[in-house]
């Protein structure tokens, strides 16, 4: 178990997590998915966090700390199912452009899972506090269980539910087992896991049997906050649109509504203006094309919707606090 130098049993201030580390707890920090040479930038997390993988399909993370500015965190997740529980406080995630919202005072659990690789990003919100657990599995052991049928083919639903006792201790018993574990210890770690994964299982089977009856049910029209969504999604995947190209009036019109309504709707679903929340989404492709499919820093450029190369860079340092050019030095470098 990897607990990162903090220690969930002292409480004590831990050293603030930089947005390369927090990616990789996030990600469970053996998916290699993300750049691996440590970056230099200010700190966004700080709080107790740990983080561990205990076998190649089953992962866990944990958090109660806060947000020392605003920021954003993307990131990919693999095909599989997803388990979490908020303690309390307030948790912003945008699952393949959907933004969704968490909140709690009282322990809520919510669960989602994806066939296929997923963007999903994260806003914190300076001095925001949040306390929360993460259980992650893999497709291939959903399949290899008989339980691929859980994992959503289309959009992701997210899927909110009461934190039940027993989910509440089968995550303390969790996180109480100590590093270096006995044979018991591990089957106790594992009927833990099981009781997690059994409810997360068991509302997504809900999710699936409610879509299958209303499969063909007469569908009711897309309200316009949907359409802006979708928009803002075709907007964000395509790799031809150009930034300088994009107009608020024109997409407005061609939704048939107006500018000032599709602004509205933007900052209700995306926390931001319509133009700010496309051009940092498409960053975030930009970076992860870069990482993950060598893109070069004009190809990047070009994904991210900038003419100029130069542009890009100033646009890429002031999101991440690094240039496009220390990517490509560390992959190098590794």
């Amino acid at each position: 178990m990897k607990n990162s130098q903090y220690a969930i049993q002292e409480r004590q201030q831990s050293p603030d997590l930089s947005k390369q580390q927090l990616l990789m707890l996030a990600a469970g920090q053996s998916r290699d998915v993300l750049w691996r040479k440590e970056v230099k930038n200010k700190p966004i997390l700080a709080g107790v966090v740990r983080s561990a993988r205990i076998t190649s399909d089953w992962h866990w993370h944990y958090a109660e700390a806060h947000a020392s500015k605003n920021a954003e965190v993307s990131f990919e997740v693999q095909a599989g199912m997803t388990f979490g529980l908020l303690y309390e406080g307030e948790l912003q995630l945008e699952i393949n452009g959907c933004p969704h919202s968490l909140k709690a005072e009282a322990p809520l659990a919510f669960c989602f899972s994806n066939a296929a690789p997923l963007r999903l990003r994260r806003r914190f919100k300076a001095r925001a506090r949040v306390h929360k657990f993460t259980l992650g599995t893999t497709g291939a052991w959903l399949t290899c269980m008989g339980l691929e049928t859980l994992m959503c083919q289309g959009q992701p639903q997210l899927q909110k539910f009461a934190a039940t006792d027993e989910i509440v201790t089968a995550v303390n018993s969790l996180l109480a087992l100590p590093n270096e574990t006995s044979v018991q210890q591990k089957f106790q770690q594992m009927s833990n896991i099981a009781t997690l994964l059994s409810a997360a299982g068991e509302e997504l089977d809900k999710g699936v049997r409610c879509l299958l009856k209303h499969a063909h049910a007469p569908q009711a029209p897309e309200t316009l906050e949907q359409r802006v969504q979708a928009c803002v999604r075709d907007i964000v995947m395509r790799e031809n649109i150009q930034l300088s190209d994009l107009q608020v009036d024109e997409l407005a019109k061609s939704l048939g509504t107006s500018a000032s309504s599709m602004q509205r709707i933007a900052k209700k679903c995306f926390g931001e203006s319509l133009l700010k929340h496309i051009r940092q989404a498409k960053l975030a492709n930009a970076l992860n094309a870069m990482k993950e499919r060598n893109f070069t820093i004009g190809e990047a450029a070009f994904l991210a919707g900038y003419k100029q190369a130069s542009n890009f860079s100033l646009a890429f340092r002031k999101a991440y606090g690094f240039s496009p050019g220390e990517i490509s030095k560390a992959e190098k470098d590794m």
